[in-house]
């Protein structure tokens, strides 16, 4: 089975679709990013952070656990359907 999935929204859209890399007892979890292909972690406050630290934290939400039915390359339209699948949840 593949990696699990996530989906971060900053503001009201969904911005980060990610395949999880490692999940924290702390709640951090690392991600790589499938629409942007970077390494990162969410901790369980939101804040989001680059792997390296080179480009500061950002705030986030978690809004979407899964497998979208999607190849990775279709990024687009994996972000698409998540979309829908919130607003009709």
């Amino acid at each position: 089975m593949s990696a699990p999935q996530i989906a971060i929204k900053q503001g009201d859209r969904v911005s980060l679709w990610c395949r999880v890399t490692r999940r924290h007892k702390t709640g951090t979890i690392n991600f790589l990013v499938i629409n942007g292909y970077w390494n990162g972690s969410i901790k369980a406050d939101g804040t989001i952070a680059i792997e390296g630290g080179r480009y500061g934290e950002t705030q986030g939400e978690i809004c979407w656990q899964g497998h979208a039915p999607f190849a990775e390359s279709r990024y687009n339209e994996a972000i698409a359907w998540i979309e829908e699948q919130l607003a009709h949840g």
